[in-house]
């Protein structure tokens, strides 16, 4: 790794590799569903097929009008699925933006083709950061290293020497390159296993590991109570038309349908949203998982700062005559096989022939320097180095003169990169990342100024009113990391370590990894195991990094967020993409994502009430003498105007209030609990008022009910953002407006007589209108008095995370 001459080492063959891969499985990174995702997709199709059963049969039976929550059921779906494929369709046209690229050679000229469009017998070019796009053989190398960690789980990079096999799937992490095609797509090494690759997924976000947990609870409810519904009509020995309308609707209201659909629906217009702001989501549920991010690891250079160098100035040694210095520099600058940005600005203020290269060392974040032997003119060679100036000092491969040792502290402590340039009568080392530097003799130091982003201090500003906390990860010098961080706010006091002083104990690392929020002079596997301790401490850490160095820190994050600028590799891992690499974007999709969490709150709540209530319905009509109150058309009309038509509406709605962490299902219970055993016994209360005390027809006790539960359910919309904790939150003049324009809308059915009579419900005269929203006010009062219960309360408490955005 690092050597200096062309390595002989071949590359893994696709025999050799799948064997390996076989033998280690898939990366760690690269996790498949948890346990819990699979039961709850399953426990979720079984519920589709319930539903289904019940529709046949409703419909075998001559039960039309009990048919139709199939039918809504269909609707509901069909809408959600063209939703997301609008939102799939929109991403897909931004995807090709950030999607690997080669830089072909045809017809002996550069080409930038997309990896769908390159063929056989093409020759690419390859430098660091740059994907592999196909399979090939290496026809030109220097010091090209690979790391091909996706294919082997090998986290070492492979230098590739001339005739050696490169693989799709792999990328350049340092040296350059030239690679000639003989395999693409499906017949590539990537392509062969992506069948197997698509067996894994990315683990699910934490919302939706609570949804699936509310899944599982709803399942295990239903099953004792569908029981106990069934053994009750047996009991009960009623007919047949009767049985499929109770258990259809008693069962079927117990199962939370939409919730799962409404929140993809959420997720893929979150993606839209946020597309429409130059951020894109490579998977639909990213945008949620930015709102449970409590840590964020920023690198320095292209986060903070605009990834643009400045050359501020070049001081030379004493005793080094300027122009050949300069002359130099300038060869250095243009014969280096290894581009980046250092170099290309050193070259454009320097501009030189290049020389012929007997030997080099890419640079590397893991050694900090580079090195080339240049051909003199005459039968010997130069060895040049550059490099970071401490680094160099401390392998002794560097001593600075006085003069060159104070240019370097003043240029440091202002926020300026230093790079160090010498010159040396000794070879290169054979490996860079096993050997020190050669002695070199000072020639001068190269000045190097970024530019801060302008956003950058008001999005910091933004993290810490959020209480996320900041984690600066770099590569430079302490002085000019530190520099930087107090210039965009953070504190003075802030903590800053370095990366020598990095314990290797994983708990040890963990205590420092919390305790500091500056880190300087980190090596890429250093900034991996940073972002490790800090997710293995319970952190829900999301990294933001642009370059190939940044890429096992962005794969071991909970989640990945890259620049659009940056390297190809670092894109192509990330979950989101900062487009325009506008730093200031991140808060909005902070944002974004806590509104899709509080809104999928809200909408677990509204769907669990309708669970506990439609429980509570079951256990009563297992006592003896009660009578179901409804027919699964009351139920499905009372499920639209109070859950279906406001779960749309609140779903991609604004939303106020603090953000909850923790147990989603303890959190959801704390209302629908209160909330569905109040609406039970307030609907179980007025039909007995009507058809038994005031001895009114079956058809004005269902239709008391249904009215008796419909207020409730609307009641509860509006009290949805409230409760233990929240009670200062205001509703919502949307939500007054959609209420009442729900009610109206149960009035006009109510009035319209063949719709009336369709759902088989009959006007109220006054005293039945009053009994029922009698039993509506006895319904709020006990949701009332159960909210207060300290058993209650304990179960839902916010989390320490202000209001807003």
């Amino acid at each position: 790794m690092g050597n200096a001459q062309p390595s002989a080492e071949q590359g893994l063959s696709s025999a050799e590799a799948a064997a390996r891969l076989r033998k280690l499985g898939p990366p760690p990174e690269t996790s498949s569903r948890s346990t819990s995702s699979i039961v709850a997709g399953n426990v979720f199709t079984l519920f589709n097929g319930i539903i289904g059963v019940f529709f046949v049969l409703d419909l075998a039976l001559g039960l039309y009008a009990d048919s139709i929550f199939g039918l809504i059921a269909v609707i509901n779906s069909y809408i959600g699925i063209r939703q997301e494929l609008k939102a799939k369709a929109t991403l897909d046209e931004l995807a090709v933006l950030v999607a690997p690229h080669a830089r072909a050679v045809r017809d002996g000229a550069p080409v930038e083709l997309l990896a769908t469009e390159v063929v056989p017998g093409d020759v690419v070019a390859v430098g660091p950061g740059d994907q592999l796009v196909a399979d090939g053989e290496a026809i030109a190398t220097r010091g090209m290293t690979l790391d091909e960690s996706m294919l082997t789980g090998e986290a070492d990079g492979v230098q590739k020497g001339i005739g050696d096999r490169v693989l799709s799937g792999s990328f350049c992490v340092s040296g350059s390159g030239h690679y000639l095609i003989d395999a693409v797509r499906e017949d590539s090494y990537a392509g062969r296993l992506a069948g197997e690759a698509k067996a894994f997924r990315h683990p699910p976000s934490p919302l939706q590991e609570e949804v699936n947990s509310v899944i599982l609870a709803c399942a295990y409810v239903m099953i004792p109570l569908a029981a106990i519904l069934i053994f009750t009509l047996k009991v009960r020995s009623v007919s047949l038309d009767e049985a499929a309308q109770t258990a259809t609707a008693g069962l079927v209201t117990l199962i939370p349908e939409g919730l799962v659909l409404l929140m993809s629906v959420t997720f893929a217009v979150a993606a839209v949203r946020l597309a429409r702001r130059d951020t894109l989501v490579q998977q639909m549920s990213a945008s949620e998982s930015l709102a449970a991010v409590d840590t964020i690891c920023v690198d320095k250079t292209g986060t903070l700062t605009a990834g643009e160098l400045r050359l501020a100035g070049v001081e030379f040694a004493e005793g080094v005559d300027p122009a050949s210095g300069a002359a130099a520099l300038a060869r250095f600058a243009a014969s280096a096989g290894d581009r980046n940005r250092t170099l290309e600005t050193i070259a454009e203020h320097y501009p030189g022939k290049a020389a012929r290269v007997s030997a080099e060392v890419p640079f590397s974040s893991e050694w900090k320097w580079s090195g080339l032997a240049l051909a003199d003119g005459g039968s010997g060679a130069s060895t040049y180095v550059l490099g970071a100036p401490d680094i160099l000092a401390e392998s002794g491969a560097l001593t600075l003169p006085p003069g060159l040792a104070r240019k370097l502290d003043e240029e440091t402590e202002a926020g300026r990169r230093v790079v160090a340039f010498g010159q040396s009568g000794e070879a290169l080392p054979a490996d860079a990342g096993a050997a020190a530097a050669p002695r070199l003799t000072p020639l001068a130091l190269v000045v190097l100024e970024e530019t801060l982003r302008p956003d950058a201090a008001e999005t910091i500003a933004f993290m810490r009113e959020q209480e996320v906390d900041l984690k600066l990860i770099s590569g430079d010098a302490r002085a000019t990391v530190t520099a930087v961080a107090y210039t965009v706010g953070v504190p003075l006091e802030a903590g800053v370590i370095e990366g020598p002083e990095l314990p290797v104990d994983p708990d040890q690392l963990a205590e420092v990894a919390l305790a500091n929020t500056i880190f300087c002079r980190i090596k890429p596997e250093q900034k991996k195991a940073l972002v490790g301790a800090l997710v293995g401490a319970g952190r829900y850490v999301a990294m933001i990094g642009d370059g190939v160095n940044d890429v096992p820190a962005l794969k071991r994050a909970r989640m990945a967020v890259a620049m659009g600028s940056g390297a190809q590799v670092t894109k192509g891992v990330a979950d989101v993409v900062l487009l325009k690499d506008e730093f200031s974007r991140l808060p909005e999709a902070v944002g974004e994502g806590r509104r899709i969490a509080r809104n999928i709150h809200r909408l677990g709540r509204l769907y669990l009430t309708k669970t506990v209530y439609a429980a509570a319905l079951i256990l009563l009509v297992a006592v003896p003498g009660f009578a179901f109150p409804f027919l699964p058309r009351h139920l499905t009309l009372a499920a639209l105007l109070t859950i279906g038509i406001p779960s749309f509406v609140l779903a991609l709605a604004p939303s106020d209030g603090p953000l909850y962490r923790g147990h989603l299902l303890r959190s959801l219970a704390a209302f629908a609990v209160p909330a569905g055993l109040a609406t039970a016994l307030g609907s179980i209360l007025s039909f007995f008022l009507v058809d038994t005390v005031a001895g009114a027809s079956l058809d004005a006790g269902r239709t008391a009910a249904t009215t008796t539960l419909i207020v409730l359910g609307l009641a509860f919309v509006l009290l949805l953002e409230r409760g233990p904790g929240r009670e200062h939150i205001a509703i919502q003049s949307y939500m007054l407006a959609m209420v009442a324009g729900l009610g109206a809308l149960y009035a006009l059915i109510l009035a319209a007589a063949p719709v009336r009579d369709f759902f088989q419900m009959t006007l109220l005269n006054s005293t039945q209108w009053f009994l029922a929203m009698l039993a509506a006010a006895i319904g709020l009062t006990i949701a009332s008095a159960l909210w207060r219960l300290p058993q209650i309360e304990r179960l839902e408490t916010p989390a320490d995370i202000p209001e807003g955005p």
